[in-house]
């Protein structure tokens, strides 16, 4: 991102507010993480089904991958343009992988039987992956008019 596109990003008002329903699933997936890493998983949990290593690698991933999505939502909180949408466009990008990873497991390793934590984690795979192709457009907007502000300012010779 440009310094240009910085500057744009932090005249924008209330169009970069983190949405409440995406920080409430956030928490609860770093949530999630911290207690199987922690507590281990119980043993009608779905995780359970699968093996060690395909539970520690999703744990891992929901705690440090939604911690960054989180601090960049409360950066975005206090408006804090500059560091905060990137992050959450790298924490969104890489909490869709991490559901999508767990997604698949749950399919491989449960079957049908795990349809619903499957298709939950599938569809919150979806949603942060929208949520990141919808930062990657502000931001490559973003550019787009600081370049255009730099190209009239060299225009009009200010």
């Amino acid at each position: 991102m440009t310094e240009g596109a910085k500057r744009v990003l932090d005249t924008r008002d209330r169009s970069l507010q983190p949405d409440p329903v995406m920080m409430f699933f956030l928490v609860l997936l770093l949530l999630g993480g911290i207690t199987s890493i922690t507590e281990g998983v119980a043993p009608t949990s779905i995780n359970a089904l699968l093996p060690s290593w395909a539970v520690a690698i999703w744990s891992w991933s929901l705690v440090i991958v939604t911690a960054v999505s989180l601090v960049g939502n409360i950066m975005l909180v206090f408006r804090r343009h500059r560091w905060g949408l990137p992050l959450v466009q790298t924490g969104a990008a890489l909490t869709g992988l991490a559901t999508l990873y767990y997604a698949c497991c749950v399919f491989i390793y449960a079957g049908l039987s795990g349809i619903m934590p499957g298709a939950l984690s599938l569809g919150f795979a979806a949603v942060c992956l929208w949520k990141w192709r919808q930062i990657t457009a502000i931001i490559n907007e973003a550019d787009r008019q600081a370049a255009v502000n730099t190209l009239r300012k060299a225009l009009n010779g200010n």
